[in-house]
């Protein structure tokens, strides 16, 4: 690594979310690729009938229970094509492939779902989500409530260790490296995460509170986190040291 870097945080947790919509798991590492963490948001659900999202997917958006279904590779391990798993509100582990779930998604949305798989993954916007403690918190704050970082649905949960620098929206336009192994993944933080009404909506009991969303609308001109996009492949861990490039 350059000599010209300054340590600014530390990885405190890493996510994956392998369905689009679905809650994601917990990671102790990744593996970061050309199209973010590898494995992320690789499949969606669609429906050729719905625009109401303005997008080809179906989320959370519009059907919050979606969220209680979590998704994920067998031993949290991804291989190409590897088969999802999905783990419903009733605690059954099904195929994402299977019948028995594709009729719980027609109870859910009211029609039949299609499954789209994107090897790129299914973004609305740039492959790398991350949003710092000190962002979650402030707003968790303001409106009275202890909030789960997956409310805001980030690959990369971070602390901001640098006392120079209050949130990680003031490294926009900048390369972050992550850990002190002799090859070490970058990213680059391109633009502010706009959010909509999934931030409301708590992971795990699927219950919505309009003030969250209503705060980071009115005091934060809509924007919590960052997105980002790879610029050296690698692998990200839990306990990483983050640190800055000057560029």
């Amino acid at each position: 690594m350059s000599k010209n870097l300054i340590e600014v945080g530390k990885v405190l947790k890493i996510f994956r979310y392998p369905v689009k919509g679905m809650r994601g798991n917990s990671l102790d590492k990744a593996h970061l690729g050309w199209y973010g963490v590898e494995g992320d948001r690789e499949y969606a659900l669609t429906s050729p009938k719905d625009v109401r999202s303005g997008r080809p997917w179906l989320t959370g958006r519009l059907v919050p229970e979606l969220i209680g279904y979590e998704a994920k590779y067998e031993n949290d391990h991804y291989v190409k094509n590897v088969e999802v798993q999905v783990i419903t509100p009733d605690g059954k582990s099904l195929q994402l492939s299977s019948n028995e779930l594709k009729r719980n998604f027609f109870k859910l949305f009211g029609k039949d779902v299609q499954i789209l798989k994107l090897s790129t993954g299914c973004f609305d916007s740039l492959a790398i989500s991350l949003i710092s403690d000190s962002t979650t918190r402030s707003i968790g704050e303001s409106v009275g409530l202890a909030l789960d970082p997956r409310r805001f649905r980030p690959n990369l949960y971070i602390e901001i260790t640098n006392n120079e620098f209050s949130s990680e929206s003031d490294w926009l336009g900048r390369g972050l490296f992550f850990g002190n192994r002799e090859k070490v993944s970058k990213i680059r933080l391109l633009k502010d995460n706009v959010r909509c009404v999934m931030v409301n909506i708590d992971p795990d009991t699927q219950e919505k509170s309009a003030a969250v969303l209503k705060e980071v609308t009115k005091y934060r001109d809509s924007k919590a986190g960052v997105y980002g996009s790879t610029e050296q492949i690698g692998e990200i861990r839990v306990g990483d040291s983050i640190y800055l490039s000057e560029n």
